[in-house]
């Protein structure tokens, strides 16, 4: 049974299913979903991230860690293969031995086959990393969140002319748009002076990841890279939501499309991140695009650093990767959020 088939059973067997149940079953179905087959992770791809272009982006984010004095314990979520990871700890083990001997880099993994891919990966690090199932009751350091919220499965809501409704999947050819309801947890995000007609995409489980992710921090920081827009751009250029499917590297507004065999997902709405962010106690250190970051964190000097100890290759191959980085990840933000230790935990 593939993907398609088993959802659209469950739509004969109990009616239209809201959008993010749809989502979860194509992504993330233990065994039929796009994310348990491994498709992803295949050389070919059908999307790039910032560590699967080059190491220089590690690099870039190891060397504004120790700008930031020198965390001994990292915890990154959901790190793919685990190249961003890798190339951290190959920093500070070359870069800053004394640094890299104190450090713990934890990893929050739920899926078996990343969790093998990434071990072997970091096996030269076997010292340093540690597996985890769940977030840490309470933990002081940097906790790293690269294009992590983007994966959390969204629910499409639509404005009517009595308020929001939510967009369910119901069964078409192969599935069909239909409505109902709006969940109640979500009206309190929704958009007040959006047109009828408006589509809004968002994942209440993000929202509640970012603030479990909070409660978790003792005291430290939240470093947050992904993709997404202000609420007024998305208001003004994205009256039909902001939906896109990736397949090979082309992009479409059509999630029936290839079920099991595309990634979906949304652009964040980055004011209500902020806004959650500062509800959950974090303050707001740093908000850039991820170019911005990434210049003022000294990729640069990391181009430079390489002249003397790589082949003409390698630096061009990396010259080229800081290029892309730099002037293609247009929608990409960063967002740099700390906590200090409140008295009654000191």
């Amino acid at each position: 049974m593939g993907p398609e088939k088993h959802i659209r059973g469950l739509i004969e067997g109990g009616g239209p299913i809201p959008f993010s149940r749809f989502m979860e079953e194509a992504l993330y179905h233990p065994e039929l979903g796009y994310y348990s087959t491994g498709r992803p992770f295949k050389a070919r791809g059908d999307f790039y991230t910032g560590p699967s272009l080059h190491p220089i982006f590690g690099w870039t984010i190891a060397r504004f860690l120790v700008s930031r004095d020198s965390p001994r314990a990292i915890l990154e979520i959901g790190p793919g293969k685990g190249f961003l990871a890798s190339d951290i700890l190959d920093y500070l083990s070359s870069r800053h031995p004394e640094l890299y001997q104190e450090t713990r880099y934890l990893i929050l993994e739920k899926s078996p086959a990343l969790r093998a891919q990434q071990e072997r990966l970091l096996s030269s690090h076997a010292g340093h990393t540690e597996w985890l199932d769940s977030l840490p009751q309470s933990f002081s350091g940097v906790i790293l969140a690269n294009e992590v919220l983007d994966a959390f499965a969204f629910d499409r809501f639509v404005r009517e002319k009595l308020g929001w409704s939510m967009m369910m999947v119901a069964l078409g050819d192969p599935f069909a748009w239909t409505t109902g309801p709006a969940r109640g947890d979500a009206l309190a995000f929704l958009p007040k002076n959006a047109p009828e007609g408006f589509i809004y995409d968002l994942s209440v489980e993000a929202l509640s990841f970012l603030s479990d992710c909070a409660s978790s921090l003792d005291s430290g920081y939240m470093l947050v890279i992904d993709y997404g827009y202000p609420r007024e751009i998305i208001l003004s250029s994205y009256p039909q939501g902001t939906l896109t499917c990736y397949y090979r590297h082309t992009v479409s507004d059509d999630p029936f499309l290839r079920v099991g065999e595309q990634d979906i997902t949304c652009f964040l709405d980055w004011d209500l991140l902020r806004e959650a962010a500062a509800r959950a106690g974090l303050r707001e250190e740093l908000f850039v695009s991820q170019a911005e970051f990434l210049m003022s964190s000294g990729i640069h000097d990391v181009l430079s650093g390489m002249e003397t100890a790589h082949s003409s290759l390698e630096i061009m191959k990396a010259r080229l990767a800081a290029k892309n980085l730099l002037l293609t990840f247009k929608n990409y933000r960063v967002a740099l959020w700390g906590k200090q230790r409140s008295a009654n935990r000191a």
